[in-house]
């Protein structure tokens, strides 16, 4: 399998809220998420309820202090015992998001920087 990704992976947990839209706009659906790994690009989390893949959601997340919104595609469904989505971020994330998550990737995912409910 060819790996597209363009920015390293940081194997993480993160609790995420997520809001789906309708047509008319209006919210369709608020869920709560897990991270299974995040980058610069996007992440990947496991939910209770599908997406479609093309949908586009907001996210809300932690990292450190901050809190990170973004919009984001869904770009990948899996079904296992939750649903496995892949979300690539729509490249409107506000510069001071965006650089919140450029610091807290590479930081992170250097050997022997896992933290709690992180991966090494």
């Amino acid at each position: 399998m060819d790996e597209k990704r363009q920015n390293p992976r940081l194997h993480t947990i993160r609790l995420v809220a997520y809001s789906r839209f309708a047509p008319d706009q209006q919210i369709d659906h608020l869920g709560l998420g897990s991270t299974l790994d995040l980058s610069e690009g996007g992440l990947r989390m496991s939910i209770s309820r599908p997406l479609e893949k093309g949908e586009g959601v907001e996210l809300e997340f932690a990292l450190d202090d901050a809190i990170v919104r973004a919009h984001a595609k869904v770009v990948h469904v899996e079904a296992v015992t939750q649903y496995v989505v892949g979300l690539e971020f729509d490249g409107n994330l506000p510069p001071r998001d965006l650089e919140q998550l450029r610091r807290y990737v590479p930081r992170k995912s250097s050997p022997g920087k896992a933290g709690p409910g992180e991966a090494p």
